[in-house]
């Protein structure tokens, strides 16, 4: 059904072209030119501007009544007769057709003079011929689709696309994972902004270090170091709050391991020894000091010493605070929980001492020293290097050490 209503609709439009074209034929030697025939088919005119008149077949000065410009409607031209003979057409020349496409096209053409439906069935079968000895409607070979029970993806997907030379992929594809973990140091440094005694951790970036006599693109981290520049002191008024100097360590042990922290809020834990707040009382001064029982209160001097009091009774020197130094403490390992490690390169812990070898003031008590971080640094850092990072994913950028530079350390 589908395929006769298409064929009649098409063949429709057809055969209007070919009969006006004829008709205009027909009327081109009856009439003056540009006149429109009179005939069985001619629809009246409609009133229209003076200067279409021409066009419709009017002239300027006839006198056309508005009776006579009203569009009619047209009355039927079919009669049982006609309808007869158009069926009998259509029987004849679609006699291989099925009987629902005959019927389609008898109830379309019905209305048409048989000598229009007659062109209009040859129109068809002319069409019909030629697509069949045409190679442009032969139908289309059939894709072979992939599987979806086959393993990965089809061939025309997985197409290697081009590339630079594998060298260079692999050291650009190393320098994006250096800005990644970059990024991570310094997010580290934000989040630790709030941490007593907390020393930011620095990042360089450099070219990367050349291999044999040829220099490959990229960049690489540098060992991180700590900026061992002060923080802000705050006051707290709790005895057991320190600000240590500005090269002091106070020197602790934890699961067995020496290491050393700037964090000076201190407690007394559970076995009565002055530890670390951060390590929630795991990190004990070392060496230890034990706070007796009955010891009221607890004093910190700024030399360093530590004083008990017991009711009724002078205070009483307990220790001395482990406070050390190092040769290069920018050089001392994190650890976390605001503990470093002493390293080869930042060399063995000393006594901190004044320089003339008398006692000196160590530590400010009733005071916490902040952390170094400078919030506006860091963000501007992480946003530098976000930035690269995004470049490096792009198309194709050079990117080396200089880069790098807008990054404050």
């Amino acid at each position: 059904m589908r395929t006769g209503m298409s064929w009649c609709a098409a063949v429709l439009m057809i055969a209007a072209l070919v009969a006006g074209h004829r008709q205009w034929g027909r009327s081109a030697s009856a009439g003056p030119p540009g006149a429109l025939p009179k005939g069985e088919f001619s629809v009246p005119l409609r009133a229209v501007p003076l200067r279409d008149r021409a066009l419709k077949g009017i002239a300027a000065d006839d006198d056309v009544s508005p009776q006579e410009l009203r569009p009619q409607r047209l009355a039927p031209r079919s009669s049982p007769a006609d309808e007869a003979q158009i069926r009998a057409i259509i029987e004849q020349e679609l006699s291989d057709a099925p009987q629902e496409e005959r019927d389609i096209f008898f109830d379309q053409l019905k209305a048409l003079p048989a000598v229009m439906v007659r062109d209009m069935l040859n129109v068809r079968r002319q069409v019909g011929s030629a697509q069949e000895n045409s190679p442009l409607f032969a139908p289309a070979p059939e894709l072979a689709m992939p599987s979806p029970l086959a393993p990965g993806p089809p061939s025309y997907l997985t197409e290697p696309a081009p590339v630079r030379p594998g060298r260079q992929v692999a050291s650009l594809d190393s320098s994006a994972e250096t800005l990644r973990e970059a990024i991570q140091w310094h997010r580290h440094n934000l989040l630790n902004s709030m941490t007593p005694g907390f020393r930011r951790v620095r990042v360089l970036l450099v070219d990367r270090t050349s291999s044999g006599e040829s220099i490959q693109p990229g960049i690489e981290l540098a060992p991180p170091v700590l900026d061992v520049s002060p923080g802000d002191v705050e006051e707290t008024g709790r005895p057991l709050d320190i600000a240590l100097a500005e090269s002091a360590w106070l020197a602790v042990r934890i699961d067995g391991a020496e290491r050393f922290t700037r964090c000076g809020a201190l407690l007394i834990n559970g076995d009565r020894r002055l530890a670390t707040v951060a390590s929630a009382g795991r990190a004990t001064l070392q060496p230890e000091i034990l706070i007796p029982e009955g010891v009221e209160q607890v004093l910190i001097e700024p030399d360093g010493r530590i004083r008990g009091s017991m009711a009724g009774a002078k205070p009483q020197v307990l220790g001395r605070l482990p406070l050390v130094t190092f040769v290069a403490p920018e050089l001392l390992q994190p650890v976390g929980g605001t503990l470093v490690a002493a390293t080869a390169r930042s060399g063995t812990p000393s006594p901190a001492a004044s320089a003339d070898g008398g006692d000196c003031e160590l530590v400010v008590p009733l005071c916490l020293e902040l952390s170094n971080v400078d919030v506006d640094l860091e963000r501007n850092n992480i946003r530098v290097l976000t930035e690269q990072l995004e470049a490096l994913a792009g198309p194709t950028h050079p990117l080396a050490a200089g880069n790098s530079n807008r990054t404050q350390q």
